[in-house]
């Protein structure tokens, strides 16, 4: 499967990394430009959206009250 180039969520997919075992892995650019080595079985699966930036947001958001 070519992934290249592609985008999942805020993933944009860079370069094929590595063939494991039962995967293979790319490596990958998220929107805050962390990069990061994905499984691509969770790339295409929509199990890893981010880098945990949007994790930390979420929460962020959740936490917030009255916009404070």
């Amino acid at each position: 499967m070519h992934l290249e180039g592609r985008n999942f969520s805020r993933w944009q997919v860079l370069k094929f990394d590595h063939q494991g075992e039962h995967a293979s892995f790319w490596l990958c650019q998220c929107e805050c430009g962390q990069q990061l080595i994905v499984n691509q079985n969770n790339l295409v699966s929509g199990i890893s959206r981010s880098c945990g930036c949007l994790q930390k947001e979420v929460t962020s958001q959740a936490r917030k009250t009255h916009g404070k």
